[in-house]
């Protein structure tokens, strides 16, 4: 029976390692204390579970706005209050980094500006599949800004820059 999950198992788990490779999955994410402008987030506000299917249709509706060419600026997800239990309730603003607000909306969206002169940013650029979770990036960031004596603000701000480069920022004081 050993002999069988070795002469089976092992084969699959070194080619699931391999695609796990290949996808970035052991690349660690880089973080620094980054100098940073006011940030302005047009989007749309969601409020409720984190498992809700509502919560990726709105993000999905956002990246295609940018692809379409509707808004011009790099997705942004503003998370309110992070939490991470899986019974949570969040407090998102899904939508777009601009530099000044667009004069049409969509329907129901918002403006947000948050002014923070420092951040603490992680940059993970791996495929969505192998990136690490968002509780494991926020102790990360959190533990670095510890560090550096660094008191975190509880909001964090994610960039999607491109399909596998993204920004994780805390503000710091």
């Amino acid at each position: 029976m050993i002999k069988k999950i070795l002469f089976f198992g092992l084969p699959v788990l070194v080619v699931l390692l391999y695609i796990y490779y290949n996808l970035g999955g052991f690349e660690e994410p880089y973080i620094s204390v980054v100098e940073t402008e006011e940030l302005m987030v047009a989007g749309s506000l969601y409020q409720g579970p984190f498992e809700e299917d509502s919560l990726q249709e709105t993000f999905l509706k956002v990246r295609d706005f940018v692809a379409n060419g509707q808004l011009t600026g790099t997705v942004a997800v503003i998370n309110y209050r992070p939490g991470f239990a899986p019974k949570d309730s969040i407090h998102q603003l899904i939508g777009v980094k601009v530099k000044n607000p667009p004069e049409d909306l969509p329907e129901g969206w918002q403006v947000d500006t948050l002014r923070a002169s420092r951040v603490v940013r992680a940059v993970i650029d791996v495929h969505p599949l192998a990136r690490p979770t968002p509780e494991d990036t926020y102790e990360l960031l959190v533990e670095f800004a510890r560090k550096q004596a660094l008191e975190t603000k509880s909001i964090i701000v994610e960039y999607y820059v491109d399909e596998t480069t993204l920004w994780v920022d805390i503000p710091v004081r």
